[in-house]
């Protein structure tokens, strides 16, 4: 266990007054990263400066590094190195010379979409995906393998269009029904699947693919067919091993099929490749999801309705891993159309596209990374009760596309799990586990600080 201890020099007085000078904001600790919660969003807190005013007749000693001050009153205070933000904004309270102490956060600059049908993209304001773009919007050295009904691959929002790139290479899928690579079916399930993942983003065309670009290349889908009319589970193993051989990072399965060995030991397969696999939980309102969800290597995902709850058909129980909107999702059709539909197959895409930010953000994550990533930055969503963080019907909650690919980003190995009585004396501590989820940390805080 560890003590950090501030030493502050101040001139001023004691004063036998209310320490009341913090003031209040809802501070959430999500993935080891402190944020300022500012109604629907997260914005993590600034560590380097806090905002500060003084009562009158007090000044701050030179032993501080003031950044800036205005005419107001506001002095911005240098944070030590290695302090903690908010012991340090302790300490100064403890002072008592201070009539306000704030707290800073980082912004964001609003990134937004040109494409004309964004507008009826809902989802992507639910999941945080327009904060994610301030990150990255995608990396075609990322390859995602959409193992489906085929995909059109001459729709303009993912092939060559006007615009003169494309985020899909078809000379790398393969249909496993007709032997070629010729994977534009007449089912449009793919279709739509691909098109939420990477249709082309702020293109002036279509709408904007989670991990599309912005105006220029995002990721690259390569498209299977493993069976035009319902996957074929024969054809799914080896479709999970082409893909993987092709360098495919990412593998999504908006699909379920009967559990078979074959399929077993490719996913295995993948997983020790570094490949993470996505997949949809299943449509038919059970409580246990389908397979190949059920996997232990696979990231499972349910979906929500636009009130915050379990889509009634959405299957949950043992093995969900997080929620994604999973209604009027509108994406790309076939014949260069666009159209909505709902269920899990199409909330899985979601969490693929955030997985494809993930990995344009920090390519060194594993599949166990990923998956302890996604499933410790999620909202809880209210009126369910979680127990170590998980409920059976939303998982461990929903996708929170910025925070999974701001912690991507940063690569911190420090998670925090929670806050819990940690001695017999009171006090409270944090702790952390690495990215695969071992505990590797206590941090020990002094109850009569709060």
């Amino acid at each position: 266990m560890k003590k950090s201890i501030l030493f502050l020099a101040l001139f001023c007085p004691i004063q036998v007054v209310a320490q009341n000078a913090i003031k209040p904001k809802e501070l959430i600790k999500k993935a080891g990263i402190t944020y300022i919660s500012e109604k629907d969003r997260l914005y993590p807190i600034d560590g380097k400066s806090i905002s500060v005013k003084l009562k009158p007749g007090m000044k701050v000693d030179n032993k501080f590094s003031i950044k800036r001050q205005n005419k107001l009153g506001y002095i911005d205070i240098q944070i030590p190195d290695g302090a903690d933000v908010e012991k340090f904004a302790r300490e100064l309270d403890k002072s008592r010379c201070f009539d306000v102490i704030e707290y800073n956060s980082i912004g964001e600059y609003y990134a937004s979409s040109n494409d004309p049908y964004a507008s009826q993209q809902w989802y992507l304001n639910v999941i945080g995906v327009n904060a994610a773009w301030n990150i990255t919007q995608g990396n075609s050295n990322i390859k995602v393998a959409v193992l489906d009904s085929g995909v059109d691959y001459t729709h303009s929002d993912l092939g060559f269009g006007n615009d003169s790139y494309k985020n899909i290479d078809e000379s790398l899928g393969w249909n496993f029904e007709t032997n070629s690579n010729n994977v534009n079916t007449g089912d449009p399930h793919g279709t739509m699947v691909a098109g939420i993942i990477a249709a082309k983003t702020n293109n002036l065309h279509g709408i904007s693919g989670i991990a599309g670009g912005y105006g220029n290349t995002g990721v690259t889908i390569i498209p299977y067919c493993v069976g035009a009319s319902g996957p074929i589970s024969s054809i799914l193993d080896d479709a999970i091993i082409d893909a993987v051989d092709k360098g495919a990072k990412i593998i999504n399965l908006s699909l379920g099929v009967a559990p078979t060995i074959a399929i077993e030991k490719a996913i295995a397969y993948a997983d020790s490749n570094n490949v993470t696999i996505v997949c949809a939980s299943g449509n038919n309102n059970s409580s246990s999801i389908a397979y190949p969800a059920s996997n232990q290597y696979t990231i499972a995902v349910g979906a929500i309705n636009k009130n915050y709850q379990r889509l009634l058909n959405s299957r949950y129980g043992i093995g969900l891993d997080l929620v994604a909107p999973g209604i009027d999702i509108f994406t790309t059709t076939l014949n260069n159309g666009y159209d909505s539909d709902y269920g899990t197959s199409l909330a899985a895409p979601q969490v693929t596209g955030v997985a494809a930010l993930m990995l344009s953000a920090n390519p060194s994550l594993t599949p166990d990374n990923m998956r302890n990533v996604l499933r410790n930055t999620t909202n809880k969503i209210s009126g369910y009760t979680y127990t170590n963080g998980w409920n059976n019907e939303v998982g461990y909650g929903l996708l929170d596309a910025y925070a999974a690919v701001n912690i991507a980003k940063i690569g911190t190995p420090d998670f925090c799990m929670g806050i819990y009585p940690i001695s017999a004396d009171g006090g409270w501590g944090y702790w952390r586990s690495d990215l695969s989820g071992n505990t590797i940390e206590v941090d020990f805080i002094d109850a009569s600080a709060y």
